[in-house]
């Protein structure tokens, strides 16, 4: 199992270099910190698009998406 982790330091401005390097990588688990983002605004349905389901809780928590239930 492969594990990432990334300080995106506000997911709106980060999401298109997220989501390119989530297609270029083989990472099973990708934990993300300092969204800054309100969990109504988070990009889940970008990140299934992808395979990944995810779990988050807006703001400066952490983000997880994994490519397994």
């Amino acid at each position: 199992m492969r594990l990432a982790t990334w300080n995106v330091n506000s997911l709106n401005v980060r999401l298109p270099h997220v989501i390119d390097w989530l297609k270029q990588s083989e990472v099973d688990v990708l934990c993300l910190q300092e969204l800054k983002q309100d969990n109504d605004k988070f990009p889940e349905k970008e990140l299934n698009a992808l395979g990944y389901h995810s779990y988050f809780n807006g703001q400066k928590n952490i983000q997880r998406c994994s490519n397994s239930q």
